[in-house]
């Protein structure tokens, strides 16, 4: 279950079962809780930059900022992290077709 805001009624949010959702809206968050529990798969310091990056919006200067890190590192650390989650992304995807999901 999660919620969205409800605007300018009274409720500060609305609760929404997945399960009520249309279809490709219910296959959005299906594919978003995977890529969430994917990238908790991650070691640690490949995590953080992916999700300062993507789920923050954050440019590379502001994560070597916000991580006391060289520039350089912050680079190296997501090249790693792109190249981890796309590995466990095709493992993912094989197992799923050898299962005929």
């Amino acid at each position: 279950m999660f919620f969205v805001p409800a605007g300018d009624q009274k409720e500060s949010q609305t609760f929404i079962d997945p399960s009520e959702l249309p279809g490709s809206l219910m296959e959005h968050e299906e594919q978003n809780a995977q890529l969430w529990g994917l990238l908790a798969s991650l070691r640690p310091k490949h995590r953080e930059v992916l999700v300062l990056r993507y789920a923050e919006s954050m440019r590379l200067e502001q994560i070597a900022d916000a991580l006391r890190m060289p520039l350089g590192t912050v680079k190296s650390r997501l090249k790693h992290a792109h190249a981890q989650l796309g590995e466990k992304l095709k493992q993912t995807r094989t197992r799923a077709m050898r299962i005929g999901l």
